[in-house]
């Protein structure tokens, strides 16, 4: 047979089947190599539908025709492929044929499993994305496919990729409109009308200081006044309060006056305090005339006596000529005028105490903090969504008959249907807060909250405490009004409960600060507390910086959002919310019923409230008895108990004296705690503003205690600390106990020292430290008897050597897992799609990219930041010196007379310009400015050396730093004060070649973003606005930032033309007409590229796992990672294991691809792989 035959082909090709069979297997081989051979030379055509391209079959011809396969394409109405008997008509069915006609292409897979996940995911592209309703479920599922790969099958495109490309292309621009932009709350407050404020009548005042810059609250001020007076077409007045010279200052009212011109403030009179005081003279000269004012000297603690005792000042009754003569004293300034001031004569008996006889002083007004919190509440509580959440240590199952697992929607909120619905959970188990099962009763009707009413059939116990509770559905019954409401959450399998964590911060001082007290003495030790919740399932659906009402429990925003179980460890990261104060009386977490809830009326709330205390009394007065031996009374005087002494409640103690020390200590500890227990109950009464009876029998309760545990104690109580082992007072020849063992005594030294300890941080008297030091010197010296050595500190000895024997080994187990590892944050917290800002400061440190600097707008470039840096640099460079550029380096200072010598390019950047005004501590002569930009440093440099058209072109290029002092806020790469970049500037003779230059260079700025950085940028020309200042025309590439939806400059090459030529007179005579000398000015470029273009790709390709570098630009692309070596793995298998990655490491390398072996060993393999992809290296091999 002629193996070479085209008709063997065309037969073999429609009856291969029938022709393999036939050949031998090397003829086999040899006809299939060159009927592959045959099919890429042979041309196929596809009619494509212009109306409705198929975008599949597109993406298909594209993948052929770039490994040179020819297939042609036919604009028309339908797409389809035209056979010698019938047609196959359809997108993916001619995606399909062709990759089955091009088998070496791999386009349907290599293998049966391949083949079958390729029309797997045609089918997923068919069915779920082809409308954006409920697609974030399948776009989850695309993401965790593509998370660990490039392509969705095998290593190389195929059907799959395209089909799925070609679906999510279809429905962008309508998933996008169909998302909208997340929608906020209106922020700001709202004018209201002036009550009886008629037009044209109305005035205000702007009356700032020119002692400092205006801050926000003179703004705000300064606005409201400016609308009142556009709102009633009045009058504003610009008023310096110029009554502090010695903190006025000219230049801060020359600032006042400019930042009035950016409010747009059109004030219609300005005026000082002072050209009031003639005014104000006249009337203070008027009321002395009239009897009713005076001058006073009296000292101010004299007259706050006098207030208060309603006495008036021995100056008051002085005549009008003495009044007359102090008062232009004063006016003087003389010293004795310096120590009078003028008061109105009222009443110095006026029950208002502010109305007897005032003088002229300052306001202080002071706020309660609960009151400014009150405001939170005000803004937060119409818009907050309400979500259930249960402390977990203190949850009680209720089993509800009857109920089964089901679902309903609610509103979030019950009187906002805009904040949205969310789904509550029904089943047969739920779970309500222990204090709210502690009151429930048998047969009693209660409120589950978007529920309804259950009856409590059964409530079990063990002792006091509920253990579960039985209920029944009466859900039928509507009557709410006299039911007590509790919060809950159901078990349910479709909806797991959210690990949840609930933060609340203290006041940094305790109480309220009297005039007596030292606040070092009231700082909270502990202001943070930390609740560990169940949380509602809804609450997975809360974002960073969410606003949100746990019921009965306050106000919370979401610090960190709650994430499923990381893959690396194992676990999740729970929900954390921090307390937003709400000025409410309830304090922190109120983890008992709402009061609301607990009664049908006030008066059983009240009546039951008074029994409770009641109750609590009876058992302290028993207490008191049962500690003393005698009744309580409110005169009695607190005696101790002489002879009784309780039993030892340890076993078989060493020593009588012994069992004594561990009944006092039990005794003193049941003190201090019932103490705590009245304390608190005193200030739960206050802050619910109880009455001053009530607070006032609990206060003598308290005191009353207080005097027992110090007559009990020797010590004053110490309410800031624990008590430790105290005997009672110490008596005059203290006892030794002798111990037994060296133990037994270590054990005693080791409590005698805590003891000593506790009584030095109560500030005991030296009386009472004194033996308790004795007995510990003496203590030590018996031990040295004992053991032949000095005592040495070694941590708290442990009571029973069997305990020991246990926790020895598991010591040293724990010593040797926690030695050198190192705990941190690793993960971002922020997500691009909820915080863009916050994500982008997280990656680029959390990844290494930068670190920051001391200075606003500096930021060090780790080697991973520079790495990039150096890879784009050596790239370009390799370009723009096969064009004939060459490198060069300018002086980084530009005189004063260079930079404005070109106003109009200098204009832009005059705000920026950053000056070198002194050299240690003397000024310089003239200023020096660090470059903006480099045409002002270079162009005299160009003038000498051009003098001829020969000497064109000139093409320089340097790498180096800019300054410009951004005013806006800094970002790293994209917004800074300093920068590296590289500046081009060239000079030509015609206009043509030098705008050729501008479109090459600009191709150049394209290859760098789409061959090394895999963004795809668009190319354009800049509008006049836009455009280079003292530039003919700008040229720029740019990119699309998906996750902010706006686009990004990545670098500009500009047309400067004969402005900067004619500027520094760089000319060159007419090469056409020598003869004429004419001088003709050249024609000049600039072009340059940032380190922002490092930015940019961060924030294209970088995801919530971290940076994603393309591998051209990586420092790194793959990263070995050791498995599998422990603490118990043995040397041998440890070395095995790293000779294997050592080996790949080798071969990686040989084959030029950059790898590094991770070898650390105070690192697990799964921080590790955290680690790496966070930074992010391509590819990771363990």
């Amino acid at each position: 047979m002629n193996l070479t035959s085209p008709g063997v082909y065309r037969a073999f090709s429609q009856n291969i089947k029938r022709f393999l069979p036939v050949f031998s297997t090397s003829s086999r081989k040899l006809l299939l190599n060159r009927y592959y051979l045959f099919m890429r030379e042979m041309s196929i055509t596809v009619n494509v539908d212009v109306k409705n391209y198929p975008t599949v079959s597109l993406l298909t011809v594209a993948h052929l025709q770039e490994n040179g396969i020819k297939v042609t394409l036919v604009e028309g109405n339908s797409t389809f492929v035209k056979l010698s008997n019938s047609n196959i008509e359809g997108d993916t069915s001619v995606a399909k044929y062709l990759a089955r006609l091009y088998p070496n292409e791999n386009l349907y897979g290599s293998s049966v499993l391949e083949k079958s996940l390729v029309d797997s995911w045609i089918d997923f592209s068919h069915l779920y994305l082809r409308s954006p309703e409920d697609i974030n479920i399948p776009l989850n599922e695309l993401n965790k496919c593509l998370e660990p790969a490039t392509h969705l099958v095998g290593h190389s495109f195929t059907l799959a990729d395209f089909a799925v490309w070609a679906s999510l292309k279809g429905i962008f621009y309508i998933f996008m409109f169909a998302t909208g932009l997340k929608t906020t709350m209106e922020e700001g407050g709202k004018f209201f009308d002036l009550p009886g404020a008629e037009k044209g009548k109305v005035v205000v005042r702007f009356p700032p200081e020119a002692s400092g810059y205006l801050h926000i609250g003179h703004a705000k001020a300064a606005l409201m006044n400016q609308y009142y007076k556009e709102l009633y077409d009045g009058k504003l007045i610009m008023r310096f309060d110029d009554t502090n010279p010695a903190k006025e200052n000219a230049h801060f009212e020359e600032i006042i006056l400019e930042d009035i011109k950016l409010l747009q403030l059109t004030p219609d009179h300005y005026s000082r305090t002072s050209d009031h005081f003639d005014v104000m003279l006249k009337y203070a000269d008027q009321m002395i005339k009239q009897g009713d004012a005076y001058c006073d000297n009296t000292v101010a603690e004299e007259v706050k006596r006098l207030r208060e005792e309603r006495l008036p000042s021995p100056n008051r009754n002085l005549s009008i000529d003495e009044n007359l003569k102090l008062f232009k004293e004063m006016i003087a300034g003389s010293e004795k005028g310096l120590t009078y001031c003028l008061r109105a004569k009222i009443d110095y008996k006026s029950d208002n105490g502010c109305l007897r006889d005032p003088g002229s002083s300052k306001s202080n007004v002071h706020m309660e903090w609960d009151k400014i919190w009150a405001f939170n509440k005000k803004v937060i509580d119409p818009i907050a969504p309400r979500f259930n959440a249960l402390l977990k240590s203190d949850v009680v199952p209720v089993i509800v008959n009857g109920a089964t697992e089901s679902s309903a929607e609610y509103p979030k909120h019950p009187k906002n249907d805009e904040v949205g619905k969310k789904q509550v959970y029904y089943s047969s188990k739920v779970y309500i807060e222990g204090e709210d099962a502690n009151l429930m009763k048998e047969n009693e009707l209660v409120t589950f909250i978007n529920w309804g009413n259950l009856r409590i059939t059964k409530i079990n116990k063990d002792g006091e405490k509920v253990k579960s509770i039985e209920a029944n559905l009466e859900l039928e019954n509507k009557d709410f009004k006299k039911t007590a409401k509790i919060t809950w959450l159901a078990e349910h399998s479709k909806a797991p409960f959210i690990p949840t964590q609930c933060l609340f911060f203290d006041n940094i001082i305790d109480k309220d600060l009297t005039r007596d007290d030292d606040f070092k003495e009231h700082i909270s030790k502990n202001t943070k507390h930390v609740y560990e919740m169940m949380g509602d399932p809804c609450l997975s659906t809360i974002k960073k910086g969410d606003i949100i009402q746990l019921q009965r429990r306050g106000f919370f925003i979401c610090d960190e959002p709650y994430q499923s179980a990381s893959r690396h460890s194992g676990l999740e990261t729970p929900c954390k919310l921090f307390h937003i104060p709400d000025g409410s009386s309830s304090g922190m977490m109120n983890q008992g019923k709402d009061k609301a809830n607990a009664s049908s009326s006030s008066s059983r709330e009240k009546s039951e409230t008074i029994t409770a205390e009641v109750n609590i009394l009876k058992d302290l007065k028993a207490k008191y008895k049962e500690l003393t031996g005698v009744e309580y009374t409110n005169d009695a005087s607190v005696v101790a108990k002489p002879t009784t002494v309780a039993k030892p409640t340890v076993t078989k103690p060493a020593v009588k004296t012994e069992s004594t020390k561990q009944d006092s200590s039990n005794t003193h500890q049941s003190l201090y705690n019932s103490i705590s227990a009245q304390g608190d109950r005193i200030r739960n009464l206050k802050s619910e503003k109880a009455s001053k009876e009530v607070i006032g029998a609990e206060v003598n309760i308290l005191k009353e205690l207080k005097n027992k545990y110090k007559t009990l104690t020797g010590i004053d109580y110490p309410a800031l600390s624990q008590p430790a082992d105290l005997q009672m007072a110490p008596t005059s020849s203290p006892t030794i106990v002798h111990a037994s063992s060296s133990d037994d005594m270590t054990k005693k030294i080791y409590d005698q020292g805590e003891k000593i300890r506790l009584l030095k941080s109560a500030k005991t008297s030296k009386d009472v430290l004194q033996p308790e030091i004795d007995i510990l010197l003496k203590l030590k010296a018996e031990y040295k008897v004992l053991t032949g050595s000095d005592y040495k500190p070694q941590g708290e000895v442990k009571h029973a050597e069997d305990k020991k024997k246990v926790e020895k080994p598991k010591e040293k187990v724990e010593v040797k897992q926690e030695d050198g590892k190192k705990q941190s944050r690793l993960g971002l917290e922020a997500t691009k799609e909820e915080s863009l800002s916050d994500w982008y400061s997280q990656v680029i440190t959390k990844s290494e990219l930068i670190e920051y600097y001391d200075v606003s707008g500096g930021y060090i470039l780790r080697p991973w930041a520079y790495g990039i840096w150096e890879t784009i640099k050596e790239f370009f460079d390799q370009k723009i010196k096969a064009s004939g550029v060459e490198n060069c380096y300018f002086p980084m200072f530009v005189s004063q007379a260079a930079l404005e010598k070109e106003k109009d390019h200098i204009q832009d950047f005059a705000p920026e310009v950053a000056w070198v005004t002194k050299s240690g501590q003397s000024e310089l002569a003239e200023p020096i400015a660090i470059r903006p930009t480099s045409e002002t440093v270079m162009y005299p440099s160009y003038a000498k050396w051009i003098q001829s058209y020969r000497d064109l072109p000139l093409r320089m290029n340097q790498w180096c730093n800019v300054v410009r002092w951004e005013f806006k806020h800094p970002q790293p790469f994209l917004r800074t004060r300093e920068f590296l970049w590289q500046e081009g500037h060239t000079a030509y003779a015609n206009k043509e070649e030098a705008c050729e230059e501008v479109l090459e260079i600009l191709g150049y700025y394209e290859q760098v973003y789409t061959e090394l950085l895999a963004i795809p940028v668009v190319k354009g020309r800049k509008t006049e606005k836009e455009k280079f200042a003292g530039g003919d025309f700008t040229t720029t590439c740019e990119a699309f930032i998906s996750a902010s939806g706006r686009a990004i400059q990545g670098a500009t090459s500009h047309h400067l033309g004969q402005n900067f030529s004619k500027m520094f007179n760089i000319v060159i005579e007419d090469p056409k007409n020598p003869e004429s000398k004419e001088k003709l000015f050249i024609y000049q470029n600039s072009w340059g590229l940032t380190t922002r273009s490092i930015g940019v790709m961060v924030m294209v390709h970088g995801d919530n796992k971290g940076l994603v570098l393309p591998p051209r630009v990586a420092n790194i692309q793959v990263i070995i990672v050791p498995v599998g070596v422990t603490a118990s793995t043995t040397a041998e298998k440890r070395q095995e294991i790293y000779d294997y990655c050592n080996n790949y490491e080798a071969i990686l390398k040989k084959a030029g691809i950059r790898v590094k072996l991770d070898a650390r060993d105070n690192y697990s393999p799964g921080w590790k792989f955290n680690h790496w992809e966070l930074k992010i290296s391509t590819s990771t091999i363990s």
